[in-house]
């Protein structure tokens, strides 16, 4: 049984800006964190464990795709004191109309705050498409996909893989980076993106 859950759904997105401009996110995900063990499971093939979690990850995208829920996605930067120093707020009602197509209700949206970042729409694509993206069996081709190793993560035992487009060129927009899939059943633990404009590097550190 897969951990993740469907309703409500929330991204929660904090972006700290150093006084040298440059983004900081990576080192959230490493909280918790142990070392990475790089030795080669003996159960179960590196290949074997990357089926198996496409497989499960095809029957989460499908009952997803029935499932209402509710979106908050807040941007924030922070200043050199730690303190907020603008904010991106929008909060929505994903659910479906008579027809059974995907609507948004937006039921939530302030002026935002924001002043050394923008969010584009571009970005929100990335929220609403990227970031819920899920690695069926299907989309496996478009990847090239590398074992790292076994690590702890908070309480749970995970396989580290480190996933790139095939053609990074081309697919600029598709999921890049490391994923952590627990040792038990295989769901998500942790997944960043590369994919946002104005970041380097986003961790949602989201336990799925």
């Amino acid at each position: 049984m897969s951990h993740r859950t469907f309703a409500p759904c929330a991204v929660f997105l904090l972006i700290t800006l150093m006084t040298s401009g440059r983004l900081r996110a990576q080192g959230v995900c490493d909280q918790g964190n142990g070392p990475l063990n790089p030795a080669f499971p003996t159960a179960i093939s590196p290949g074997g464990i990357i089926q198996e979690f496409a497989r499960k990850e095809a029957a989460f995208k499908a009952a997803r795709d029935r499932y209402g829920y509710t979106l908050d996605i807040t941007v924030q930067t922070l200043n050199s004191s730690g303190e907020v120093d603008g904010e991106f707020h929008q909060v929505s009602e994903m659910n479906f109309s008579e027809t059974g197509k995907r609507v948004e209700k937006m039921t939530f949206a302030p002026e935002s705050t924001l002043r050394r970042l923008y969010v584009s729409q571009d970005d929100l694509d990335d929220i609403y498409v990227r970031l819920p993206f899920a690695f069926t069996p299907e989309e496996l081709p478009h990847f090239t996909i590398t074992y790292a190793g076994r690590q702890r993560v908070d309480e749970l035992n995970t396989y580290v893989f480190n996933v790139s487009p095939v053609n990074a060129k081309k697919d600029k927009k598709l999921f890049a980076g490391p994923i952590w899939l627990d040792d038990l059943d295989l769901p998500r633990t942790r997944a960043p993106t590369r994919s946002f404009a104005f970041l380097e590097t986003l961790c949602t550190c989201a336990k799925w």
